[in-house]
């Protein structure tokens, strides 16, 4: 299994995705008949890996680069490539990475799990009626920016 994530090629034992459609709706009336009109914004991806890596010094460890990756919030690069069965190339924030290492005397093996979000997973257009659209996405930060397209951003206090 080919699996990359930013600079680091990982040695993925399992990988997991859950998907959620993200939409609104809106009532209205037409033609004197009650409608409610659906709109998908987009699709939400978050992915699971497990890894391993065996006889990698810590400052070289892709545990390590993807913990430091997450608590910076940074948008990395993610592709896996499993030929026809399964294929990814977008663009992650590393949620968390969770370290384990086995109790097997003086070996230097890492067990750890990625959690992954799809960085900009509303890139669909949106619906003509949305006029602001915070997904919250920034990381850090005070601004919150409007991905409608018409530039209500917002500043988050407290």
């Amino acid at each position: 299994m080919a699996v990359t994530l930013g600079t680091k090629t990982l040695n993925c034992i399992r990988i997991s995705e859950e998907s959620k459609v993200k939409g609104s709706s809106r009532d209205a009336w037409e033609n004197s008949e009650y409608k409610r009109r659906l709109s998908v914004i987009g699709l939400l991806r978050k992915w699971t890996l497990e890894c391993v890596e065996k006889n990698v010094d810590w400052s070289e460890s892709a545990a390590k680069y993807l913990r430091e990756q997450a608590a910076q919030a940074s948008k990395l690069d993610f592709t896996v490539d499993l030929g026809d069965l399964y294929a990814v190339n977008t663009q992650v924030q590393v949620l968390g990475c969770d370290l384990r290492l086995p109790a097997i005397g003086k070996a230097n093996v890492r067990h750890f799990t990625v959690k992954l979000m799809e960085a900009s997973p509303f890139s669909q257009s949106l619906d003509e009626s949305c006029v602001l659209f915070l997904p919250f996405d920034e990381g850090s930060g005070e601004t919150a920016y409007d991905k409608s397209g018409y530039g209500n951003n917002g500043t988050v206090y407290g």
